[in-house]
Formats: structure tokens, sequence, C-alpha cells
């Protein structure tokens, strides 16, 4: 929905300004890394707030 406040963490929190490795495998590997750090974070976030299995929006059902 909104990915830019998804780069913005990653740029400013996680201090991912330059990438450490050259080669496309290794660059995708280390983009990887810190978006499964990324996510896990909000994972983490979401068990502390006791909103884990809930949605942004509910369903609509038709």
């Amino acid at each position: 929905i909104q990915v830019e406040g998804a780069f913005a963490v990653l740029k400013e929190d996680m201090k991912l300004r330059k990438l450490k490795v050259r080669g496309k495998n290794k660059v995708l590997r280390e983009i990887c890394l810190f978006c499964l750090g990324y996510n896990l974070n909000r994972l983490i976030q979401r068990e502390k707030n006791n909103r884990k299995g809930t949605t942004l929006h509910p369903l609509k059902v038709a």
C-alpha cells in the first residue's frame, strides 16, 4: 500500500545508505537480509502490542 515508509525505515533506522557488497547475487542477499530484519522488527512490535493476527481493514463479505 505504502512502500515509501518501509524504505524510510531501511534508510534512516537501519542505516542502509550504501550497499557493502558487489555483484548481483551478493546485493540481492544483502537486501533480503535487511528486509527480513525489517519484517522481524514489525512482527515483534505487533506481538508486543497484542495486534498479531489483526488486519488493517476489515474483510468484505461477498
